[in-house]
Parts: structure tokens; C-alpha cells; sequence
């Protein structure tokens, strides 16, 4: 895997970007509501602004949502479909009770009582010990971190120990493709790359067989959490969602999929968002606009064909991910398993894009990617697709089968005749009959047919060889 931080630390690299934790609380890189000196650009992917509740806006902190049970977590082989939200504590498993990215913590470890009076500390590379002396994590557990102050951050892959260096690796190629074709967690909410980049970890580890007591899961779960698990999950889940932001990439396909320019005026894209009709495909010759669009068609705007075909099978970043996983393309239905069909969660993924790249047209405003907004956009997706295939599976079926044709450039089993069908159209009957007139030469006339030359030209036919026969034609004429 590349290694764009081996000269840079990864966790000197998430500091610069604004990725600071201070005394268990999560300083974010957005200047409506951090005071820290350092912040992440306009392309911010991992720390985005979360809606503040109604108990935090009265003065309490608001616990993070807690985990999955080991069982819900994404795995490639696997979609939990349903399980789109974080289960409740009650239901956690004893390593998945809660993450506390948001709580302060009193660490155990004695400080020296000199730092006090110390001056600004210089980063430091540091290898996690115990964070409990009563516990005895496994040496395959160990990390290299970078201290800063009583922050810890990852230090350079390029320094990890290879057990640990092989479950980030893998962490983060699973959690880029969970992005795309799991509906666990939300891919565009917020604290969702948190929640994926933690899931992608304990799957790894789980995978690897780290899930005893002492050993990886544990210590995610149980360990030091500023000093271990903070420091994994924020490298991870960064490099997870790097490349979110391209999926705004195909502007011009959404906005020519609706005829949207200067000359059109912000007025038709402010009514896609507003009543999102984008869903929906157009009957022209209706101009009441409460009739405008065929509601009983979710989906099948020919946006979505086209957005999908540009995002996800063309020469992108994403289309590589689509084409190691193309396992994930079946048919809902048993007796047609031929005709493959998209996942839901690439039809979310696809109507959050569309609905920014509409959304940033009617504003003129080029928005990070993704918005509050979105998260609600890609549920909402979800819940459609859901009720159609509980409602009509045959529907359901065409519906997704007809995306993957058309957004893929496959070609279409749907009326293709099976093996037996074509020979079952042969005429065997004629090829049955006795004709005495045939010589067994190939004519029927009783005479040999004409001898055909062996010898074949294998010069390559060029453009001048082409205009000295035509030139030779016309003389003849």
C-alpha cells in the first residue's frame, strides 16, 4: 500500500489537519465551534460538525452513540441491510459497550509530578504500554504514537510492528469498501467514519483471530483510550474517506441529466432539492407540476444510470473498489441469477451525490462534501428501495437489474434466450430430410465447385491501396 506518510508522521499529519484530542474530548476542525489553532480545510472528510441536541444545547454533554455487538459489524461477505443503526447499550456485547470519543477520561497512569512545571513538550515517538498495570496486553497489541502534549496521534506506518501495521492496512481497505456497498453505518453522517473505521478495525482483528482476552479487540474496547484506541481509529477512519469528496466529481452529468444551466435559473434545481424529484422520472406531456413526475417510479430518473455509470464503472478511484468486489452484484431473485442487480447501498451512496451536486447549483455555492443534510438523503434512499422490494420483489428486481445494465454497459440477460431455447428454435425436421440432388460438394447442380485459392494476402490493406483500387473502378466505369 502506498505510504504517503512515511517522511511525516500519520499522527503529525491528522494534527496539521486539525485531527486534536485533548483530555478525552474531540477538538474539530470546524472554526464555528473549536477554538483550536489548527483545522481542517474546506475538504474536511473525518471530523464534520454534528448538530448540537437539545441536551447539549441546555449545558449537558451528550454521550456517543454506542457500538455494534461484534456480529453487526460490516464484512465483506456480508450486509446487514437493516442494521443501519448503532444498536442500543443494552445490546452491545462486553467488548462493544460504548465509544467514548466524546467523554473525558481520568487516566490511570501516573504522571510525573515535574510536567507541571515544564514548558511546552516537543512530539515524541512512543511506543503504548499498559494503560492498567493490572493488565498484560499481548505484544502484538503495540503501536508506535507520536506525544504532543498529552495528545497522542499514530506515528509513520513505515514504524509500526507488522501484526499491527497489517490490520491497519487491511481496516482501511475494508472500511473504503464498506463505504460504498454496506448499509451498517451511514456513510455520509455524522461520526460516521468514526463508527466505520472502528467496525473495519474489530472485523480485521477478528478476522486475524486478535479477539481473545489481552489481545487487539480487547484493547481497542478496554485499553488506554487517548493513547491507543483514539489514535487508531482517527488514522483509519481519516484515510477511509479521502477520497469522499470525488463522488462530487461527475457535476456536469447531474446537471445535464436535468437540463440545469445559467440560462435555466436556480429555480427548477432549489425544487429538485426541496420536493427531492429528483427520484423521479418526468411525464412531459403533463405540465401541472403536481403531475409532473411519475411518483410511482422511484429511481429510475435516467440521473441515476448516469451518475452511477460515471462514479462507479469508469475510470475512477471508486470503479477499482467496484471491480475487486464485483461479487456483491446478485439477483434478489432465486429463479433469475442471472440477472444481477446493483446493492442499495449504491443507490444511497448515488442519490446523496446527486442531491449535493443539485443542492451546490441552486445555492452557487461549491459545499464540502458531505452535508448535514445528507445523512437524511441517504436513509430516505434506503427506506424507499426497503419498502418496493417488500411490497413488489418483481418490481424491485427490474429496478435494480435495469441500473446495473445501464449504469454498468453490461448486457442484459432479461430477454436473452437460455442455451435450450436456442437449440429448441433449430429446424431439425429440414435438416432431417433426404436431398438425393445434393453431390456432397456443396452445390446442388451435380457440377464440382470452382476451386478456391489457397494462398491468402496477408499484407496489411492501406489507405493508398484503397485509393488505387478505387482509381482502378473508376476507370473502368
Amino acid at each position: 500500500m502506498d505510504n504517503p506518510q512515511d517522511d511525516l508522521g500519520a499522527g503529525q499529519h491528522l494534527a496539521e489537519e486539525g485531527a486534536v484530542f485533548t483530555n478525552g474530548t474531540e477538538e474539530e476542525g470546524n472554526t464555528e465551534r473549536s477554538h483550536s489553532n489548527a483545522s481542517y480545510d474546506d475538504d474536511s472528510i473525518f471530523f464534520e460538525e454534528r448538530q448540537l441536541s437539545d441536551m447539549e444545547i441546555d449545558g449537558e454533554p451528550e454521550l456517543m452513540e454506542p457500538t455494534p455487538s461484534r456480529r453487526s459489524l460490516s464484512h465483506p461477505h456480508g450486509n446487514s441491510g437493516k442494521q443501519r443503526l448503532v444498536i442500543s447499550r443494552a445490546m452491545a456485547s462486553r467488548r462493544s459497550q460504548k465509544l467514548e470519543f466524546e467523554l473525558p477520561r481520568v487516566s490511570e497512569t501516573v504522571l510525573p509530578t515535574s510536567q507541571a512545571v515544564q514548558g511546552p513538550r516537543t512530539a515524541t515517538s512512543t511506543s503504548v504500554s499498559d494503560s492498567k498495570s493490572e493488565l498484560k496486553w499481548k505484544e502484538r497489541t503495540k503501536i508506535n504514537t507520536i506525544s504532543h502534549n498529552g495528545t497522542f496521534t499514530l506515528g509513520p506506518l513505515s514504524g509500526q510492528p507488522a501484526v499491527m501495521l497489517s490490520v491497519i492496512e487491511k481496516a482501511i481497505t475494508l472500511g473504503k469498501r464498506n463505504i460504498l456497498l454496506d448499509t451498517t453505518f451511514s456513510p455520509v453522517g455524522s461520526a460516521s467514519l468514526k463508527q466505520i473505521g472502528y467496525a473495519a478495525l474489530i472485523r480485521v482483528a477478528t478476522d486475524e483471530g486478535f479477539d481473545g482476552e489481552y489481545d487487539v479487540c480487547d484493547r481497542l474496547e478496554h485499553g488506554e483510550n487517548n493513547a491507543y484506541a483514539k489514535p487508531l481509529i482517527s488514522y483509519v477512519s481519516h484515510r477511509i474517506g479521502t477520497e469522499r469528496s470525488q463522488l462530487k466529481d461527475h457535476f456536469s452529468v447531474v446537471l445535464g441529466a436535468f437540463n440545469l444551466s445559467h440560462a435555466s435559473g436556480t429555480a427548477p434545481a432549489i425544487n429538485l432539492v426541496q420536493r427531492r424529484t429528483y427520484f423521479y422520472p418526468q411525464t412531459p406531456s403533463i405540465s401541472d407540476e403536481r403531475y409532473k413526475y411519475d411518483y410511482s417510479r422511484p429511481f429510475e430518473h435516467p440521473v441515476f444510470a448516469g451518475y452511477m455509470g460515471a462514479a462507479f464503472f469508469s475510470s475512477t478511484y471508486y470503479s477499482g473498489i467496484i471491480k475487486r468486489y464485483s461479487d456483491v452484484f446478485v439477483s434478489s431473485i432465486q429463479e433469475k441469477p442471472n440477472e444481477l442487480e446493483v446493492p442499495k447501498a449504491l443507490v444511497a451512496l448515488a442519490s446523496t451525490a446527486i442531491h449535493a451536486c443539485i443542492q451546490d447549483f441552486s445555492s452557487g455555492i461549491k459545499d464540502n462534501f458531505p452535508t448535514k443534510e445528507l445523512d437524511g438523503v441517504w436513509k430516505l434512499s434506503l427506506e424507499i428501495l426497503d419498502g418496493i422490494q417488500k411490497r413488489n420483489r418483481m418490481k424491485y428486481h427490474r429496478l435494480m437489474h435495469n441500473l446495473y445494465i445501464e449504469s454498468s454497459g453490461a448486457v442484459s440477460s432479461m430477454h436473452s434466450m437460455t442455451n435450450q431455447q436456442v437449440y429448441d428454435t433449430i429446424d431439425w425436421s429440414a435438416i432431417e430430410q433426404d436431398d438425393d440432388d445434393y453431390n456432397g460438394n456443396g452445390n446442388h447442380d451435380g457440377n464440382p465447385p470452382a476451386q478456391a485459392s489457397n494462398k491468402v494476402n496477408k499484407q496489411p490493406v492501406t489507405a493508398a491501396d484503397a485509393t488505387n483500387e478505387g482509381s482502378r473502378i473508376d476507370s473502368t466505369l
